[in-house]
C-alpha cells in the first residue's frame, strides 16, 4: 500500500519539526516566511530523492498546478525524527491546516506492539497563505493520536481521526471535532467501525465520514460511510452507515464537493431524472447544496481500477459515474475551490512498480496533473 494521499492549493514556508519530545521545533522548516504564490498545489510526500526533489524522510512541498513540476519543499521531517507529518487540510482563505503527531515508543513486546502510554499526541498549526507565518492552534494528549485534520469552512473547528494511544494498533479511530477557541471536544464514532476519512460540506453544516469494519463478517461490515450534522455528539446508530451505490463494490474515500452545475441532469440510481435541482436556460441542472463523491473500490479496495461516484447531495442518487484507470488502496479526495476534486493515487496494484498520480476531476472529466515514477517516492496527500 502506497499510503494515503493529499494535494492542496497554498501555503508558504516552513513547517515545525520536532527535535524532541516534548515540543515541536523549527529546526527542520525549508524556506521563509512568505505569501503563497498563485496556481500552486502541496503536496506532501514521503521517502522521496529523485523526481520531487530531497533526500529521505517526508515532505511537504510546492508543485506547479498545470505543469504538476515540483517547485520547492516547505517542510522536511528526517526519516528518524520523533514527529510525523500527520495530514493537513486548506481553509478557505487559503491558509493550510497540518499536524505534527509523535512517533508513538513500542517497548519491543512482539505479542503486544501497542505503543507505549503516554507516547503519542501531537500538536495542530496554521500557516497562513497571506503571510507564511504559522501559529500554533492546539495540541493533543499523549494518551490520544492524531491523524487527517480537517478545518471546518469557518475556521472555528477542526475535525481529526483518533484513538488510545496504547490501542492504536487495532483500535477502531473515532472522529474528534475541537473548538479551535474554547478547547472543547466531541467525538463521533460508529460502534465496531473505525473511520478513515472526514470531510465537511462547504456551508460547515455536516460531516461526511468514511468508515470500515476491520472485523467484517459479510455485507453489512461492508467499508461505507456515514452523514452526520457538524454538531453531531457521541454513537451513531449502526444503520446510518451508507454502502457503496455499485452493488459489490466499497467505498475507500468519500469527499463533498461544490454541486454548481451538472451538464447532463442528476440521475438517480435507477436511471430516472431526479428532481432536486433547477434547470438552468442552458439545460444544466443547478443545485443548490454541496455533493458528496465516493471513491469505490470493487470487488475490494485492491483491485483497479477505482471509481469515482458523484451523488446528488448526500445520496443515494447519483449525478455521474467514471472509471479513474488507477487504484483504489490509498486513494484521497479533496475539494478545489473551482469545485472540482483532487484525487491522489498510484497507477499500481502491486504487480509492478508503482508510480503515484495526482489528478483534477471537474464532474467525470480528468486533467492529470504530475505522474511520479521514482519507486523511492510515496505522494501521500493532496487538498
Amino acid at each position: 500500500m502506497r499510503g494515503a494521499k493529499v494535494v492542496g492549493m497554498v501555503v508558504v514556508v516552513a513547517l515545525l519539526v520536532g527535535c524532541g519530545r516534548g515540543s515541536a521545533a523549527a529546526d527542520g522548516a525549508v524556506g521563509t516566511a512568505t505569501p503563497l504564490p498563485a496556481g500552486v498545489i502541496v503536496a506532501q510526500y514521503a521517502y522521496g530523492s529523485g523526481d520531487a526533489g530531497g533526500g529521505h524522510g517526508t515532505f511537504l512541498s510546492l508543485f506547479d498546478e498545470q505543469s504538476g513540476r515540483h517547485l520547492r519543499d516547505l517542510v522536511h521531517l528526517d526519516e528518524g525524527s520523533a514527529w510525523d507529518l500527520a495530514g493537513f487540510s486548506r481553509t478557505t482563505d487559503g491558509s493550510i491546516v497540518y499536524a505534527l503527531a509523535h512517533r508513538p515508543l513500542h517497548g519491543g513486546d512482539v505479542a503486544n506492539p501497542s505503543p507505549e502510554a503516554g507516547s503519542c499526541g501531537g500538536s495542530v498549526y496554521r500557516l497562513s497563505a497571506v503571510t507564511g507565518q504559522v501559529r500554533s492552534l492546539f495540541t493533543v494528549v499523549p494518551d490520544m493520536t492524531i491523524r487527517e485534520p480537517a478545518v471546518s469552512p469557518d475556521g472555528a473547528s477542526v475535525a481529526y481521526l483518533s484513538q488510545p494511544c496504547t490501542a492504536a494498533a487495532g483500535h477502531p479511530r473515532t472522529v474528534a471535532v475541537r473548538a479551535v477557541a474554547t478547547g472543547r471536544e466531541r467525538r463521533i464514532s460508529v460502534p465496531s467501525a473505525s473511520a478513515g476519512h472526514v470531510s465537511w460540506r462547504g456551508d460547515g453544516a455536516e460531516l461526511a465520514i468514511t468508515v470500515s469494519f476491520p472485523g467484517q463478517q459479510g455485507g453489512a461490515d461492508a467499508a461505507g460511510y456515514v452523514v452526520v450534522p457538524a454538531d453531531a455528539d457521541g454513537a451513531q446508530p449502526r444503520r446510518t452507515v451508507r454502502p457503496a451505490p455499485d452493488p459489490g463494490c466499497l467505498v475507500t474515500a468519500a469527499a463533498f464537493v461544490a454541486g454548481a452545475v451538472s451538464s447532463g441532469g442528476a440521475v438517480s440510481s435507477g436511471g430516472a431524472v431526479s428532481s432536486g435541482g433547477a434547470v438552468s436556460s442552458g439545460g444544466a441542472v443547478a443545485t443548490g447544496a454541496d455533493d458528496i463523491v465516493l471513491a469505490e473500490g470493487c470487488p475490494d479496495l485492491v483491485t483497479a481500477p477505482a471509481r469515482l461516484v458523484q451523488l446528488v447531495g448526500s445520496g443515494p442518487d447519483v449525478r455521474w459515474h467514471a472509471s479513474t484507470g488507477l487504484c483504489p488502496n490509498g486513494m484521497t479526495l479533496a475539494s478545489n475551490p473551482q469545485g472540482g476534486l483532487i484525487v491522489t493515487l498510484t497507477a499500481s496494484c502491486g504487480d509492478r512498480e508503482p508510480v503515484d498520480v495526482m489528478q483534477v476531476w471537474s464532474a467525470q472529466h480528468s486533467r492529470e496533473i504530475g505522474r511520479y515514477v521514482n519507486p523511492m517516492q510515496f505522494v501521500t496527500g493532496s487538498t
